[in-house]
């Protein structure tokens, strides 16, 4: 038998990959055995060992490539890094964002595997120091900006991740979980006429479905130094829903 290439190698190992997540984010870890991976992936388990030792290490290599995947350079919010003018430019990270969850769906799927049946063990790092590691990124904005908010006393490193992780938050409840839109659009426009000054421009678009909480952040980027200590405890969409259930903007 001729000896495989390793690119066949890289080739047949991405492909048995591929079957075990369908197996994982359909059946969960613990609901999955190897021979069901290799009989979806249409192999012998034999061959199947060949490639790997067992479950949990075809698990693990899944995890670390498509978190991996996360940073590589075709990647929607990797791009938005690339031309980031945060806190001037929310709604192009809510879009990135939501571009993200829909793209890899079935890796969210699997944090939430982990999650449950590991406690986090194999995605904690993943998810862990994001304000050192944007801040490794976006030094030179972080840097040029100095503190957020009206009296410069937010850390621009902090105000990013609450937001990105806001975001996070809304679009996964909404796109994976299948949540509704959080506003109707009549409350929507109500809300926005109490706040004239984080809704002065006429750049902002009108908001429809999940893209109400676009639509809020587009408006807090209008006056982003005076409203960004607000786009912090936004929380993609509970602050939002707060607003709308607030007897004055006083109350906030």
């Amino acid at each position: 038998m001729p000896k495989l290439t390793q690119k066949h190698l890289e080739k047949n190992r991405a492909a048995f990959e591929r079957a075990a997540l369908r197996c994982f984010v359909k059946f969960g870890y613990h609901g999955v055995t190897v021979r069901t991976i290799a009989k979806t992936a249409k192999i012998s388990i034999g061959n199947l060992y060949n490639y790997f030792p067992d479950k949990l290490s075809i698990f693990r290599s899944i995890i670390a490539k498509q978190s991996h995947h996360l940073v590589r350079s075709d990647n929607a919010f990797t791009q938005y890094l690339i031309n980031c003018r945060f806190p001037d430019d929310l709604t192009e990270m809510g879009t990135a964002i939501a571009a993200n969850v829909e793209q890899y769906r079935d890796y969210f799927k699997l944090v939430y595997i982990d999650v449950v049946e590991f406690d986090g063990k194999h995605i904690r790092e993943v998810f862990s120091h994001l304000d050192e590691k944007f801040r490794a990124v976006l030094a030179d904005r972080f840097d040029r900006l100095g503190g957020l908010g009206e009296i410069g006393a937010i850390d621009p490193a902090f105000a990013f991740v609450a937001i990105y992780l806001s975001f996070y938050q809304f679009f996964l409840l909404t796109k994976l979980f299948g949540a509704t839109a959080c506003m109707e659009h009549a409350r929507t426009r109500r809300w926005c006429n109490r706040w004239p000054p984080y809704f002065a421009t006429a750049s902002v678009p009108v908001p429809r479905g999940d893209d109400d909480v676009l639509f809020a952040a587009a408006s807090i980027s209008a006056d982003s130094q005076a409203g960004i200590d607000r786009a912090v405890c936004i929380g993609g969409a509970d602050a939002v829903r707060s607003d709308l259930s607030s007897p004055s903007p006083t109350s906030l």
